[in-house]
């Protein structure tokens, strides 16, 4: 949770895993237009990995880790949620 909104990050298609990002407004100023918004990602991006930590602390997200599925990650990313559209 950020700004009133769900961010929800990665997942799995049925096919894929994914590294995509999106969010929702939860205030209940917008209950009657609620809907999903995928969030453009700039510069490094985290592979497509599962199982990782991801925390929010101040106006950024850290996910550290998580696995491919066939190897382990030991990288840590930063996503700047003032700087996101």
């Amino acid at each position: 949770m950020y700004d009133n909104k769900l961010w929800i990050f990665a997942g799995y298609d049925g096919n894929a895993r994914l590294n995509d990002m999106w969010n929702i407004n939860l205030n209940s100023a917008h209950n009657a237009t609620k809907t999903w918004v995928e969030v453009e990602q700039y510069g490094d991006q985290p592979p497509t990995v599962n199982n990782f930590p991801l925390t929010v602390c101040g106006d950024a997200m850290y996910l550290f880790s998580g696995h491919s599925g066939t190897k382990s990650s030991n990288q840590l990313f930063k996503f700047e949620f003032k700087t996101s559209k």
